[in-house]
This record gives C-alpha cells, sequence and structure tokens, in this order.
C-alpha cells in the first residue's frame, strides 16, 4: 500500500536537552486525539504512545488525564499537563474520513501558504493528488511553557489508498505521525535552541 510518509514540517513530538555528557532528559509529550469517540481516542493515543517510547519518546497519552474530549479546551487542562510534566501536545484532528474524503477539508484549518505547498506535495506523489483519499488528519505540535501553549508547527497526514479495516487505517496513520516526528526530530530541537541528541 502507498502511502505519504511525510509532509512539511510536522514538528517532533519531544524534545530534549543536555544535562551532561552522559544524560539527555525528555521533554513529557501527550498525544490528543480530538475525537468524541472515546473508545477510537484511546486506541489511537495508546497506539501511537507504545510506538513512540519504542522510539525514545516520553508519553503519556492524553485520554489518561483528561477522559473527556471536551474538557481538553479549558485553562484547567492545560493546569492537568504541566501537573503530568507535560511539556509538549501533539493535536491530531481527523480532517476528513472515508471514501469521499480530500484534502481540501484542511483549506480554512492551515495557513494559506502550507495548504498550498501541501497540494504541491499531493501532486507529486499522491495518485490523485489528494483529491480522492481515504482519510485525511490535522496536525498540530505545541510546546507548553508557563501554562501557555505555543504552536511550533501545523501539517497533516493522509492516507491515500483503503486499508483492509479500521484497525489498520488507525496502525497507518499512527505509523505516518511518528515517521513524521522522527523526520523533523532533529530539526525542531535546533529551532527551540536544544543540542541534537546523542552529542
Amino acid at each position: 500500500m502507498k502511502l505519504i510518509r511525510k509532509f512539511l514540517a510536522i514538528a517532533a513530538m519531544t524534545a530534549a536537552w543536555s544535562v551532561d555528557a552522559q544524560e539527555i532528559q525528555t521533554l513529557k509529550v501527550a498525544p490528543m486525539a480530538l475525537t468524541d469517540n472515546s473508545q477510537i481516542r484511546a486506541q489511537f493515543e495508546d497506539g501511537l504512545a507504545a510506538l513512540a517510547s519504542d522510539n525514545d519518546y516520553d508519553v503519556v497519552p492524553s485520554h489518561l488525564i483528561a477522559p473527556d474530549v471536551a474538557d481538553v479546551d479549558n485553562r484547567r487542562f492545560l493546569r492537568q499537563l504541566a501537573d503530568n510534566d507535560v511539556g509538549v501536545v501533539l493535536m491530531m484532528r481527523p480532517a476528513a474520513v472515508g471514501t469521499e474524503s480530500s484534502l481540501t477539508a484542511l483549506r480554512n484549518a492551515i495557513e494559506p501558504e502550507i495548504y498550498s505547498s501541501m497540494r504541491r506535495f499531493a501532486r507529486e506523489v499522491s495518485p490523485s493528488g489528494g483529491n480522492d483519499v481515504f482519510a485525511v488528519i490535522h496536525l498540530g505540535i505545541y510546546l507548553l511553557e508557563n501554562n501557555r501553549p505555543e504552536l511550533l508547527s501545523a501539517g497533516a497526514v493522509w492516507l491515500d489508498e483503503a486499508a483492509d479495516s479500521q484497525d489498520e487505517s488507525i496502525r497507518l496513520l499512527q505509523d505516518l505521525v511518528l515517521a513524521n516526528a522522527n523526520a523533523v526530530r532533529g530539526p525542531i530541537r535546533d529551532h527551540i535552541g536544544l543540542p541534537p541528541l546523542g552529542r
């Protein structure tokens, strides 16, 4: 199955800084799937957290902090994140799901120049040019400092061919999100003034 493996500069899901030559400390990340379906939310966040942990990220699924997705849009949630030592939030919002999905679902959700770049990229790598896909996930990466979120990057991942089942679609999307995070982990660390991993 052909998949879009990366798009734009989607921020790394965690950051770290060198404490000394032998010790690297990471900021904890909370993956947050914005869906009213609590079962799918937990499945997506838990599976992504497991994959990320295998790639040396410090992760806590956001549903363990705020079980009701309606509670994530308030200051209390920010305080809960801080109380759980979360420094980065990976927001994942289903923009379109199903056989009639299209990247146009993101037109009003991201900056015009980012949207234009995304459509150009889709025309190069996707058979339909992004007009006939099966799922589109809008991503936003936020750095939390003093209980205030700062948007580091926004973008999207999508499936351009059907999966055999919903579970398989979720697994493929989780892989895409993690691949993007891994691909830009270094540049994001550099952007916020942190030394490379492994230094």
